[in-house]
């Protein structure tokens, strides 16, 4: 599990010292909005300071990639085989984007707008937030809803090993497990509300943050 505090390094968890060590990469003191890592080691950002823009660091070195048109980035996933989503800005529009571990050019997954956030699972299963806060899963054609249950999201995060789902439900904040037997969210019994950041490691527990304090907790 890997955390940052902008304007700081990288930092990754350590279960033997049970406490987050840092880590040397080419985003040090860099302000990120949202990054993930790629099965290769590979750390993908969207940043935001001293430049703002959509970024891949290997071994220290960062390369930028651009997508023609955008205006703005507002998430980013790395799937298990290595291929990249991004959300982008495009004429005040979010759309899904793309880049295949093979080529060095993203470009657009599926005709459809409002993306808000994405998040895929260990089979490549994609995941996302639309702008109206209902959760959607591309079926091979089209992005459907996967239930009819009521519910508001304003984030989730994927395990990449189990595929275990967890979001953040949009008017108390609260921490949500998708319970695909019933097609339910089910709430976590326990867990703080009013958080802002959501992340799931291997074995399926989810890890919480508000960004305020920072302090982060971790599911049992």
């Amino acid at each position: 599990m890997w955390a940052k505090n902008n304007g700081a390094k990288l930092e990754v968890y350590s279960a033997a010292k049970r406490k987050f060590v840092t880590e040397d990469t080419g985003f040090d003191n860099w302000d990120l909005d949202d990054y993930d890592l790629a099965p290769n080691g590979d750390v993908w950002a969207l940043t935001l300071n001293p430049s703002t823009g959509l970024f891949r660091e290997r071994n220290g070195t960062r390369k930028e990639y651009s997508v023609t048109g955008t205006t703005g980035y507002n998430d980013i996933s790395v799937a298990a085989d290595g291929t990249v989503y991004v959300v982008v800005f495009i004429s005040g529009i979010r759309y899904l984007y793309f880049k295949a571990p093979n080529l060095e050019v993203f470009k657009k997954f599926s005709t459809f707008s409002g993306v808000r956030t994405v998040d895929i699972g260990p089979g490549g299963s994609i995941w996302i937030v639309d702008k109206d806060l209902q959760v959607r899963q591309w079926d091979g054609q089209a992005f459907v809803k996967i239930t009819s249950v009521t519910f508001n999201a304003v984030d989730l995060a994927i395990s990449k090993t189990n595929g275990t789902v967890y979001l953040i439900e949009n008017s108390t904040s609260a921490l949500h497990k998708w319970n695909a037997a019933n097609k339910s969210f089910d709430k976590v019994i326990g867990t703080t509300v009013n958080f802002d950041s959501l992340a799931v490691d291997g074995d399926g527990r989810p890890w919480i943050c508000n960004d305020t304090t920072p302090i982060i907790k971790r599911g049992k």
